[in-house]
């Protein structure tokens, strides 16, 4: 049996913790994990391994996406795993910020279910 890919969320709106439920448990295509802020992202970094991240850029408390993306992307490990942002955030400014600081995709809510789906399998489609 192949493995799912193994997605971090990083998302502190728990409605749409629910739409990302909804979306991708009802089908079982991947092992979502969640999480709030940059303390719990450290947490479950130093449990599991993630194929994908996918982060929020406006957080309620501690480092923002941005931040949290360049966090990430100094990890040996997960210099090249690829980081979606889905945010309300959509200047221009705020997609360069997240392109420069190593994210892969940057898609603003509100956002197409298909588009986000097809997008994930895309990026973890050499998962095994």
């Amino acid at each position: 049996m192949e493995a799912k890919p193994k997605i971090l969320v990083l998302e502190d709106d728990d409605i749409i913790k629910q739409v990302y439920r909804a979306l991708f448990t009802k089908t079982s295509e991947f092992d979502l994990v969640f999480c709030k802020n940059d303390t719990e992202i450290q947490e479950e970094l130093a449990k599991n391994h993630f194929d994908l991240f996918l982060i929020d850029l406006g957080l309620g408390q501690g480092k923002d996406g941005v931040e949290i993306i360049r966090d990430l992307r100094q990890i040996e490990e997960y210099r090249t795993t690829p980081i979606m942002v889905i945010t309300a955030y959509t200047t221009m400014k705020d997609e360069r910020d997240c392109l420069i600081a190593g994210a892969t995709k940057f898609i603003r809510k509100p956002f197409d279910n298909n588009k986000i789906r097809n997008e994930i399998k895309n990026l973890t489609a050499n998962i095994s």
